[in-house]
């Protein structure tokens, strides 16, 4: 399943660059990280592609999807006094809108942007506990390489993905909430 998944990315990004850019239209290729804020995660690496058009040198609108490796929280019991804790490696599948708007145009240029979507659990485990609702702020910096829309790009954002683990007690207990993460990455865009 994960090389399927890994074979169908890379394809989806050979195609990407094999296609003839048109006016405005705008791709790029995202690599980095995230640091969980709280218990439902730790740490994830991910990759993205984004496609999307620039309709000036200020305003992007584009559509995201990539692959994410995230150890997400699976439960926590407390019993007799002792507290466990078990986390499961995940695979995600993020599909997004993006917005994006450049503050100035010059060779450096810095940028606000959002992401809204939705995230997909398509792991091993038949417990689907990191999927759904995801929204991402961030902020970042352009740097030209040409004249034309080649480009190099970092960002910082603060990651909002649901996410539920479930709580073992005196009872049994589903946890619910948006897990949240610093995320950085940095792209190439072309």
């Amino acid at each position: 399943m994960k090389a399927r998944i890994i074979y169908i990315f890379f394809l989806l990004i050979a195609i990407s660059i094999s296609t003839t850019a048109q006016k405005g239209y705008e791709k790029s290729i995202e690599v980095g990280g995230a640091i969980g804020l709280d218990k439902f995660t730790n740490s994830s690496f991910e990759i993205e592609m984004i496609n999307g058009y620039r309709f000036s040198d200020y305003l992007y609108l584009g559509v995201g999807a990539g692959f994410r490796y995230t150890d997400a929280l699976y439960y926590q019991s407390y019993i007799t006094s002792h507290f466990y804790e078990s986390r499961d490696s995940k695979y995600l599948i993020p599909l997004y809108a993006r917005l994006k708007a450049n503050l100035t145009n010059t060779k450096v240029s810095p940028f606000l942007l959002g992401n809204i979507g939705y995230t997909f659990d398509v792991g091993q485990n038949p417990n689907k506990n990191t999927y759904g609702l995801m929204i991402e702020p961030a902020f970042g910096v352009d740097f030209k390489l040409n004249e034309g829309q080649t480009g190099l790009y970092f960002l910082v954002g603060f990651n909002l993905q649901n996410a539920e683990y479930t709580y073992f007690g005196s009872s049994e207990q589903t946890i619910k909430g948006m897990a949240t993460s610093i995320s950085l990455r940095g792209g190439i865009k072309f």
